[in-house]
């Protein structure tokens, strides 16, 4: 449920979930999360810290025990601009004529505001594939910690690799909105409305991925990761395939939600740090690829 509204998508009683300790998201079935990716998106303003937001509360029911989410615990840190995304469109994917048919779907990882993804080559594959040559196994999103941040007075942009991103606009480049050119002998003059950059719209996105997997554990399979994970203390019974849950004692937890008072928050120190991925294969004469002497 979403402010205690249920969904559509686990109203035939055959949603299952699963607990990752590994996974850094809520992995939503596909393509349901795309509506739930909507209904938490929030527009940003001058917020710089989305966990701060006021948005929606994740009910999630279990055999006699409801697991809750707010903001602080499945928003991203960072908000995004209009047009970008960190996502990884495929999300949790196993190939087969069902889960390849949402692949074209709308979903958690498009970009708010911008143009939709190209359509994925897999989407028509028909039929099950094998896992192998030219089958890749199931995939998860790299974290997110892998983007690109870039930060400026009041707003915060995170690039994905590969993201188209719009220049920001200036003084010279900036659309006139209305106001008013005076010419002189030296030339035109700009209104100070004039000048002023061009406004980006930044919004408070949830920590979603879309989870494509076929019978038997899908389609209907929610990843509980650590959204969940950094809120409870999970004890786990392998004997009996059982797993508990208690609400983690922490300040975060056990304080009242009207003892927030700054909703706009700060920026992390590193945000003006860059994280690079980089691979390299190292051959020598007379040697097989990938030793080192």
């Amino acid at each position: 449920r979403i402010n205690g509204v249920e969904l559509d998508v686990c109203k035939d009683g055959t949603c299952r979930g699963v607990v990752d300790t590994g996974t850094s998201h809520l992995g939503i079935p596909a393509p349901a999360d795309a509506e739930v990716a909507s209904l938490l998106t929030t527009d940003a303003g001058d917020m710089l810290d989305c966990r701060l937001a006021e948005a929606p509360e994740i009910e999630i029911e279990l055999e006699g025990y409801n697991v809750t989410l707010h903001p602080f615990n499945y928003m991203r840190r960072l908000p995004l601009r209009e047009g970008v995304s960190v996502s990884s469109p495929q999300g949790v994917h196993v190939p087969s004529a069902e889960t390849n048919a949402t692949l074209n779907a709308p979903s958690s990882a498009d970009p708010v505001g911008g143009q939709q993804p190209a359509a994925h080559p897999a989407a028509t594959a028909q039929g099950t594939q094998p896992a192998g040559e030219g089958n890749p196994a199931p995939s998860t999103p790299e974290a997110p910690a892998t983007a690109a941040v870039a930060a400026t007075d009041n707003a915060t942009t995170t690039i994905a690799e590969g993201a188209p991103v719009a220049e920001p606009a200036t003084a010279s480049s900036a659309a006139p909105s209305g106001g008013a050119v005076a010419s002189t002998g030296a030339g035109e003059l700009q209104t100070q409305t004039q000048a002023e950059e061009e406004v980006v719209r930044r919004f408070c996105r949830p920590r979603l991925m879309p989870v494509r997997l076929p019978e038997p554990l899908g389609p209907k399979l929610f990843i509980l990761g650590e959204p969940v994970l950094h809120r409870y203390y999970t004890v786990y019974d392998w004997a009996n395939h059982r797993v508990g849950f208690s609400l983690a004692n922490n300040r975060r937890n056990t304080m009242d939600p009207a003892e927030i008072t700054d909703r706009r928050g700060t920026l992390p120190k590193e945000v003006d740090m860059l994280l690079m991925q980089k691979r390299m294969t190292v051959t020598r004469e007379g040697g097989k690829k990938g030793e080192i002497q």
